[in-house]
């Protein structure tokens, strides 16, 4: 899925957004390769982050090779 991380902050950057958080759910599976049902990611010049809570530690291990995972709350 790093292509697409990489065309987006691409975009972002000729666009002169900062960051792009992408929160439903079909987005963050497409960008991220994350099959879980609850995350969120932020994307942006040298910022690949994905959050998602307790649950997807180690799935999120798995499956996100270019992005920093934090675990944050159940209620995303």
């Amino acid at each position: 899925m790093t292509h697409r991380a990489d065309r987006l902050e691409t975009r972002l950057a000729d666009a002169g957004v900062d960051a792009l958080l992408v929160t439903h759910l079909v987005n963050v599976g497409w960008l991220t390769g994350f099959t879980g049902s609850n995350g969120l990611a932020i994307v942006g010049p040298d910022r690949r982050t994905f959050v998602s809570d307790f649950r997807y530690v180690s799935q999120a291990a798995d499956e996100l090779t270019d992005f920093t995972f934090h675990q944050g709350s159940r209620d995303l």
